[in-house]
């Protein structure tokens, strides 16, 4: 079955459509498909993902080489259900790269299901996964959440938890977190602020209805 041509075939599809413009092999690769001179064309959704798949472990292999020979790291966690309701958390590391210049690199690792969202689990499931990064917690020199109490109790949350296992690895409130907080808690203190941000809301959610069925 040729490749059909559609004005929406696809972000995947139209990328590979741009970059046959200016790449003969694979222009002509798409023209033996689109008139069913071959049918092993490599194109196909499980194709797809398997490519995506293995660029992405070839990028995330590439910022954690970076990690390695950096030794030291601080690391961002935020954990939130995705549309399935499933709990996921995000894992970012910032380290020092001093490859070709010293700068300072902020990188999104990936995300990992978590089946417990206790502090426990969540302390678990980061280590498991820092292991399998192959990086140790005793070289992590920050870490930093939401207000979440299971994240950043003093007690009993992921930073005590991280604290008890390498005492230099301070711990720092996400600041972007509690502006949210802030501006939130205050605009609902001011009746003007509160119906113009309601009212902006209600006017974003009808450009969003508006664009989908356009």
């Amino acid at each position: 079955m040729g490749l059909t041509r559609k004005e929406n075939n696809g972000n995947f599809l139209a990328l590979v459509e741009l970059i046959e413009k200016f790449h003969p092999v694979l222009q002509e690769h798409l023209r033996q498909i689109t008139l069913d001179e071959i049918h092993d064309h490599y194109l196909v959704k499980r194709i797809q993902h398997e490519l995506i798949t293995l660029m992405a472990d070839k990028i995330k292999e590439s910022i954690l080489d970076s990690a390695r020979w950096a030794r030291y790291f601080s690391t961002i966690l935020d954990y939130t259900a995705d549309q399935s309701y499933k709990e996921q958390m995000s894992i970012i590391l910032r380290f020092v790269d001093i490859n070709e210049d010293v700068s300072i690199r902020k990188h999104f690792v990936g995300f990992i299901v978590v089946e417990d969202s206790t502090s426990q689990g969540l302390t678990n499931a980061f280590l498991d996964e820092l292991q399998k990064c192959n990086l140790s917690i005793t070289n992590c020199r920050g870490q930093g959440y939401d207000n979440a109490a299971n994240m950043k109790g003093k007690n009993s949350g992921v930073q005590r938890r991280f604290l008890d296992m390498n005492q230099l690895a301070f711990f720092v409130l996400c600041g972007c977190h509690s502006l949210n907080l802030v501006v939130g808690d205050a605009s609902k203190s001011i009746g003007t602020a509160s119906s113009l941000f309601g009212f902006l809301q209600k006017i974003c959610f009808f450009l969003c209805i508006h664009i989908f069925l356009a």
